[in-house]
């Protein structure tokens, strides 16, 4: 597939001007398309979750030069910055905006572009989103800072809608039309952390060298899932498992240290499958059986009074 060269002088200013810019880059991995995946100017994998990994955009546009792997730029969604993204909604060869889509670009009427691919369209506006609850439906995806994630920017812009506007309350409506209303959401119970939690990815993997469930750990890690588990899906899970477990119940960890492992891929972008391979007792019912069973108020473990079953779920929750 032949992707949009980024045209820099089109990027509305009220973008550049944040230094919340990533580049990103194609990487097999072994799916039935590329993922896009997220690179700082220092050329390490880049998470929506760390600010340090996110540059301005003259850096981003120089590495973007420098770096012929580099296929385009984007922009972590912080602060204010809404982004939507419609799906397979038009022709890249005609340029057709199927109506549903149009009338979408019509009602939030702010800087619009169309996507890498030419089939895809993405807003941006000022406002807020939602806190919970899910992002997508259908074709439609609307992300904001309470929901960690990066949109590749072209600069292709559509129309007269050339720059950032605040739409807070037309989002609000739009939210609510194409979302449904908010789900409550229960915040996860404290845990104590017994102080001896990975930081780092080679903190990580040198802890977990240890256990005596290391071949497998290593296996999902690389992105070697075939022949263990029925499905990716199943995969991500028990790493995220594994991460938790090394890493303490920290979602933001967890999504840092995924994102570098051989598994990562663009399903991963989706709030809600995050969410719930992030969950406790997801983590407890389905990665490792009776070693998460039993702790009161669903508390994740203590790895001072615990140890991984050798065992991982291979029972498909399905993709």
């Amino acid at each position: 597939m032949n992707y949009l060269k980024p045209k820099l002088e089109c990027i509305p200013s009220e973008l550049k001007a944040l230094n919340q810019w990533v580049c990103w880059k194609l990487v097999d991995k072994g799916g039935p398309k590329p993922t896009k995946l997220p690179v700082s100017p220092l050329g390490t994998t880049a998470s929506t979750t760390n600010p340090a990994s996110w540059s301005s955009f003259a850096d981003a546009v120089e590495y973007l030069e420098l770096d012929e792997d580099v296929a385009g730029l984007g922009i972590v969604l912080q602060n204010d910055l809404i982004g939507i993204d419609l799906d397979k909604c038009r022709d890249p060869e005609t340029g057709k905006i199927e109506d549903w889509a149009w009338d979408i670009i019509t009602e939030v009427d702010s800087y619009t572009e169309i996507s890498p691919s030419g089939s895809g369209i993405r807003i941006f506006a000022t406002g807020q989103a939602r806190e919970t609850g899910k992002r997508r439906s259908g074709q439609i995806e609307i992300y904001d800072r309470y929901s960690p994630r990066y949109l590749t920017v072209t600069g292709h812009r559509i129309g007269d809608h050339t720059t950032i506007q605040p739409r807070k309350k037309k989002l609000e409506r739009l939210v609510e039309r194409v979302l449904g209303s908010t789900p409550v959401k229960t915040a996860p119970a404290p845990v104590e952390s017994d102080g001896n939690y990975a930081e780092t990815v080679d903190e990580f993997l040198s802890l977990a060298k240890s256990a005596s469930n290391w071949d497998k750990i290593s296996k999902l890690w690389q992105g070697d899932w075939a022949g263990e588990y029925t499905s990716q899906s199943d995969a991500d899970l028990a790493l995220c498992s594994h991460l938790a477990f090394y890493c303490g119940p920290n979602p933001e960890k967890i999504d840092e240290l995924f994102r570098l492992s051989g598994l990562y891929r663009d399903k991963w972008e989706r709030l809600d499958y995050r969410d719930r391979n992030q969950d406790p007792q997801w983590q407890r019912e389905d990665a490792h059986g009776s070693a998460f069973v039993g702790k009161p108020d669903g508390l994740w473990p203590s790895r001072a009074h615990t140890q991984p079953s050798s065992q991982d779920s291979s029972g498909s929750r399905g993709e």
